[in-house]
């Protein structure tokens, strides 16, 4: 697996972006430049997919066994989660 730096890839596509709203390109270039970001976004996703599985595989290794993504810590995330765990109950 080729080891890639994701910061530098956002970087790279935020410069990317700018220049396509520039509106200072033609045609051909937002073309070529649009090319290269599609490239460089599906990399870094291809690559984050790989590093999550190996994150769930070690994890299922150490003997945990909630697999929820490594990298997903939005609290609002956590609250879902924890509502959906909960039955709810219905009076009767």
């Amino acid at each position: 697996m080729k080891k890639i730096n994701i910061e530098d890839n956002l970087k790279y596509l935020d410069k990317i972006i700018d220049k396509m709203e520039s509106g200072e390109l033609g045609i051909q270039e937002s073309l070529a430049l649009y090319r290269e970001a599609v490239s460089v976004a599906l990399e870094t996703e291809s690559y984050l997919s790989v590093v999550s599985e190996e994150i769930m595989s070690l994890r299922s290794v150490a003997g945990v066994i909630q697999m929820h993504p490594f990298f997903n810590t939005r609290e609002s995330d956590k609250i879902e989660s924890k509502s959906a765990e909960t039955p709810k109950t219905t009076n009767k």
